[in-house]
């Protein structure tokens, strides 16, 4: 049932509200000042709120900009209802972020109306919300499954964020730097273990499979349309300034200053965090490092630069994110991103899995030959294609429950590699080829990592790098 908020300091237009509403199915709560609307809010989180402007303590101009100011509030549709009909206190309204505005005395048809089209926005809203969750959910399941790697995703979305801010890029690119630190290897799901985890040295055809991640990820977060800024930098999170990089060989200005400020930011945490077979860099060393690479044209000097001087400006230290205080947390915030995620986390599994199941199915009747025989080559590839799919299936399965989370982060890697080791006495079903073809053969179910394998034709200046 959908929640509305009602502020109002007049008892009477409370009433009148609250009666209209509920008579609707709608579950309605009241207010009777700005203050109280904004304790009633956190407490609630509802799906909708009609503020009154003219309220004692805080005016439903202040109320709005506030709710709209916060990145966790800002996508609940605000309506100011006001007796207020001059130009100026609509522009006032507008610049406060207000959705919609309705003038009292409001006619009953015209209030529902937009009420119901609000609340049908915030439906998809929510919808793309709890599918970005899972998104990141399961990029971070993969991060997981890889002891090497730490908080990598969390460090390299703050950094690119900072790295952004520095430089003065818009809101929008901001926000697109913050989930591509999450996700931006997420296509190493299609990556064999056998090949993510090798110690040794790859071969040609190896290399050539690791490299297909940042496409692999680009395709599999393609359907988000809110990603529409992230994808450049998931593709070209490995293209050098001089043209040398991959999976396109762009060059320049034809990489996107998203992705050559995420390159930064990705470049120095690798080489500012201990690996197995590396120690941690300093600060100034890590700076001289990159330096060297700028000039040999790997990374664009002018963001660099920047970022040297961000650093420089945070002191002799080593570069750390933010951490919010307890205080700046709401005290029901993991309460309510549970809730929210576990409303509806089974039907985006449903929804993740089923064109994967249907590539599965589609897989095995070729390898079953009912399209003609395969060469070697091709035989090849269609069991790189269906190891990877099923890879995905299961860690889709295998993502945690919300409830399951734990307060420390630890908690969730627990969680997975139990997860992990009852799954591996767990085969999804699946046809058998025809012939000497092992493509349909059963394999058993391995952990997912996303441990950084060294560049094999450049070990000296690569062997720290993730890709």
């Amino acid at each position: 049932m959908r929640t509305i908020l009602i502020a109002d300091d007049e008892q009477a237009n409370r009433k009148l509200l609250e009666e209209l509403l509920r008579g609707e199915g709608y579950q309605v709560a009241a207010a009777v000042d700005g203050q109280r609307a904004l304790e009633e809010f956190g407490r609630l989180q509802p799906d909708l709120v009609l503020l009154d402007v003219m309220m004692p303590h805080l005016d439903g101009w202040e109320v709005c900009r506030r709710l709209k100011g916060n990145p966790e509030t800002r996508l609940t549709p605000v309506v100011l209802v006001t007796g207020l009909s001059a130009t100026e206190d609509r522009i006032r309204g507008i610049e406060a972020g207000a959705d919609d505005f309705l003038t009292k005395p409001f006619d009953r048809s015209e209030l529902l109306a937009r009420v119901h089209s609000l609340l049908s926005l915030k439906a998809y809203t929510d919808e793309l919300e709890r599918a970005e969750s899972v998104l990141f959910a399961l990029a971070r399941s993969v991060e997981a499954r890889d002891p090497c790697t730490g908080d990598h995703c969390e460090r390299l979305s703050e950094y690119s964020v900072r790295l952004g801010e520095h430089i003065g890029l818009p809101e929008e690119q901001i926000t697109a730097l913050r989930r591509a630190g999450i996700v931006h290897d997420l296509g190493k799901v299609m990556v064999p273990d056998a090949i993510l985890l090798k110690p040794g040295g790859l071969t040609a055809e190896e290399w050539e499979i690791m490299r297909t991640h940042p496409v692999a990820g680009e395709r599999i977060c393609a359907p988000l349309k809110s990603f529409g800024l992230v994808l450049p930098i998931i593709r070209h999170h490995h293209e050098k300034f001089d043209g040398s990089g991959y999976p396109d060989g762009l060059q320049g200005e034809q990489i996107s200053l998203t992705a050559r400020v995420f390159q930064i930011a990705d470049v120095y945490d690798a080489l500012t965090t201990p690996r197995p077979y590396k120690r941690a860099l300093s600060t100034p060393e890590a700076l001289k490092t990159m330096q060297d690479e700028v000039d040999k044209g790997w990374w664009d000097p002018r963001v660099f630069a920047e970022f040297r001087q961000m650093v420089v400006r945070a002191g002799a230290g080593p570069l750390q994110p933010h951490r919010k205080s307890v205080e700046e947390v709401p005290s029901d915030f993991a309460d309510r991103a549970t809730q929210m995620q576990s409303r509806s986390a089974a039907s985006i599994r449903h929804e993740l899995r089923r064109p994967l199941t249907a590539i599965i199915g589609f897989a095995d009747l070729l390898a079953q030959g009912t399209a003609g025989s395969l060469n070697e080559k091709q035989r090849r590839y269609l069991e790189h294609v269906l190891n990877g799919a099923r890879r995905l299936v299961q860690l889709i399965d295998d993502l945690p429950d919300p409830s399951e989370i734990g307060e420390h982060p630890q908690s969730t890697v627990r969680s997975a590699r139990k997860r992990q080791r009852v799954g591996r006495a767990r085969e999804i079903p699946r046809r058998t080829g025809r012939g000497n073809s092992n493509v349909g053969a059963r394999r058993r179910p391995t952990a997912i990592g996303s441990q950084q394998v060294p560049n094999r034709r450049a070990p000296k200046t690569r062997a720290r790098r993730t890709l």
